[in-house]
């Protein structure tokens, strides 16, 4: 469907959980020939994958970038520019949040963040909601598997 896509513009196409596709010799193929046919220079695809690995049959033609979580300083200086920017008092509680946070994208902590203060700031309410969400990321995870 891609090859056909004829539009004069750049084109993106996003291919999702890719990982589910990758081995079938149909989408490789098809995959392989958007490399090849010139006509679609201007046609660029991105695949999402829980999986980091490549067909070895593709390798030639995908580049690979792997887009990690963030580390514990890039969620601290997040967390604390938002407390800041509220004006919300959590001092006490800033470290215990932050290390709550770890293993959410910065994404989602923004969303969490944004989320919780709609809502009562009572820590015990705080921590509760971000493990639920780390809880809701992790089940997804388990079911991708």
């Amino acid at each position: 469907m891609i090859e056909n896509y004829d539009n004069i513009s750049a084109n993106l196409f996003l291919l999702k959980d890719f990982h589910l596709f990758s081995n079938d010799l149909t989408i490789n193929r098809k995959v392989r020939n958007l490399y090849r046919d010139p006509k679609n220079k201007k046609k660029f695809v991105i695949t999402n994958s829980t999986e980091g690995q490549i067909p070895s049959n593709l390798k030639e033609y995908v580049c690979s970038i792997k887009l990690s979580l963030p580390s514990n300083n890039e969620i601290e200086q997040e967390v604390r520019q938002f407390l800041r920017v509220t004006n919300i008092n959590l001092l006490n509680y800033d470290n215990l949040i932050i290390k709550a946070y770890g293993g959410f994208s910065l994404n989602k902590i923004r969303i969490s963040l944004l989320n919780l203060i709609q809502n009562d700031l009572d820590i015990n309410y705080i921590l509760s909601k971000i493990f639920k969400e780390k809880k809701k990321i992790i089940d997804n995870i388990e079911r991708l598997k």
